[in-house]
């Protein structure tokens, strides 16, 4: 004989239904729960130090591999092999409040590899971080995405201009 559902059961699925619900939402839109941050703050997180303490920044083009690469030789070098160093003063133009970011889960839909430029800021303890700039993200060293909320993107403006002169 089939016993019936208790209310703690039915709710105790609607619950899970929800949950199920909220993520496979926050999958699709890519989604987080975190709140935005400056650059800043994001750079300081990564090097348990604050911005003041940056030396330098050197920054160059990436190169990338298509989408069906077969192996290491279909690597495609940068257009442009050149690498500028920021120091002093100018590393606040890169390293500001200004360039406020919003983690997101994956940056795969919004990736533009072609164009992308990779920062490496250097602090006077000799620790460096990484951090690849696109069109519209930012990826740390260890791989974090983050969507820059400014419309324009005034910090990959900023580099990309570096490359156009």
């Amino acid at each position: 004989m089939h016993e019936p559902r208790s209310r703690f059961s039915k709710l105790f699925n609607f619950i899970l239904l929800l949950i199920s619900v909220v993520a496979l939402i926050m999958w699709i839109f890519n989604l987080t729960f975190s709140l935005p941050a400056a650059f800043t703050e994001v750079v300081e997180d990564n090097a348990e130090a604050s911005v003041s303490e940056i030396e330098k920044i050197e920054i160059e083009m990436t190169g990338y591999f298509p989408e069906d690469f077969n192996d290491l030789s279909d690597y495609i070098p940068a257009e442009d092999d050149r690498r500028f160093i920021v120091e002093g003063d100018e590393v606040k133009q890169y390293i500001n409040n200004e360039y406020r970011l919003y983690r997101i889960n994956n940056v795969d839909r919004i990736r533009d590899k072609t164009n992308e430029y990779e920062l490496i800021v250097r602090f006077k303890n000799n620790d460096m971080l990484f951090y690849t700039v696109g069109a519209g993200y930012i990826i740390n060293g260890e791989g974090a995405p983050y969507k820059v909320l400014d419309d324009e993107n005034a910090l990959y403006r900023k580099v990309k201009a570096l490359f156009d002169e």
